[in-house]
């Protein structure tokens, strides 16, 4: 038995989410704002794109790399929204979802013993993933900076050993999002200690307000140093499609390719072609502003029913979908609390466990759900403390 797998822990979030099944088994309505899946259908001229692809003979072997009509796609959407420029050719991996894409960039960059900066609250795959590649997670408490590793945090961290910083903008389970300046600061520090950066952006389109998203593979003093990392899934409501795109230079995307092959071959074409409609179909694109409006419009909900809390209770987002309620004052872990909630009020949140042993004090509300159960849940909070 691999003795390495023994170190890396069910994920939380589905040991939980099985949880939640086995209590709606019973015959009761759970309100589930724990899951991070969007709950927007795929839109038709998805589906359709996917379809007609099969109808055409899509259900093949296909490149490898992904199909070169997505990556050509891809190239003009990273030099006109992220200011990316990248080789189609030999800079862009289309991946088996964003978990794959992050698997390939670790276990193309890391050695044995090497050290992962990793910002808590995390996702979970940037541990386990770290694990599986037989390196060294270095967990960094963000708890107590807006969620966002500072400067000075990362100067501290850094060993002869560390390899590989882990960034996610904006950021699961906080939807705390970086400045431009911010990430320039933390990228010039870790490219002057030769580390390698993966830049998660995978809720790149979902922000609020006036907030603006910056990639970093955009400024060529650090593009050799980074993968970035974006997805389907959350912006074009594709989370069961499993398709996502690694960008890097060509000497670390060969590696990552031999990654791929030996995994998964390749992504399913038919797949792909649906991506490229989602990527260049009109009204694919009003469908994501219209979901980006509602996600806005519901974070608004979340922020007037807040002020019934106490203050610093919930965290509001910049980015993403998500809000972390903190539940210190309820005095009860992150486990046991939200097993109260499911059982007593049949309301579901993520512990914050699964995000880090430092994250015992919280939940993660999701609000890709809708207002109604959005209500109904802060509702429960807000019984919950004021008792």
């Amino acid at each position: 038995m691999n003795e390495y797998l023994k170190l890396v822990s069910e994920s939380e979030t589905i040991r939980f989410a099985d949880l939640v099944r086995r209590v709606e088994a019973t015959g009761k309505k759970v309100i589930k704002l724990e899951t991070g899946d969007p709950d927007f259908a795929t839109h038709q001229v998805i589906i359709k794109a996917g379809y007609d692809a099969m109808q055409a003979g899509y259900t093949h072997y296909g490149v490898s790399r992904g199909l070169p009509e997505l990556r050509a796609a891809l190239a003009r959407k990273l030099i006109s929204e992220n200011k990316i420029t990248a080789d189609p050719s030999k800079e862009i991996l289309v991946t088996n979802g964003g978990v794959h894409g992050l698997y390939l960039a670790m276990q193309a960059i890391l050695n044995p013993g090497d050290e992962v900066i990793v910002p808590e609250p995390y996702w979970m795959p940037y541990r386990s993933g770290t694990l599986l590649a037989r390196a060294v997670p270095v967990i960094v408490s963000a708890t107590q900076s807006g969620f966002k590793l500072t400067a000075e945090q990362l100067k501290k961290a850094i060993t002869a050993k560390s390899k590989l910083l882990m960034l996610n903008s904006p950021g699961n389970p906080s939807g705390a999002v970086y400045s431009e300046a911010e990430l320039r600061t933390i990228c010039e520090i870790a490219c002057d200690a030769g580390l390698y950066i993966i830049s998660d952006e995978v809720y790149e389109k979902i922000l609020h307000d006036d907030t603006k998203h910056w990639s970093i593979g955009s400024d060529d003093r650090f593009k050799n140093n980074v993968v970035s990392l974006f997805s389907f899934s959350k912006s074009y409501a594709m989370t069961g499609w499993r398709v996502a795109y690694v960008v890097a230079n060509e000497a670390l995307t060969a590696q990552m390719l031999k990654v791929l092959q030996y995994s998964i071959t390749v992504v399913a074409p038919f797949v792909q072609k649906a991506a490229l409609a989602a990527l260049t179909h009109p009204e694919s694109e009003a469908y994501l502003q219209a979901m980006k409006r509602e996600y806005s419009a519901r974070r608004e909900v979340i922020k007037t029913l807040a002020r019934q809390l106490p203050a610093g209770v919930v965290n509001i987002p910049d980015g993403a979908f998500y809000c972390l309620i903190n539940t210190a004052q309820l005095g009860m872990k992150s486990l046991e609390c939200a097993e109260h909630f499911l059982t007593e009020h049949n309301v579901s949140f993520t512990p914050g466990r699964a995000f880090g042993n430092g994250m015992e004090n919280y939940l993660r509300m999701t609000f890709a759900a809708s207002i109604d159960d959005i209500k109904y849940g802060m509702g429960k909070l807000i019984s919950a403390f004021s008792k």
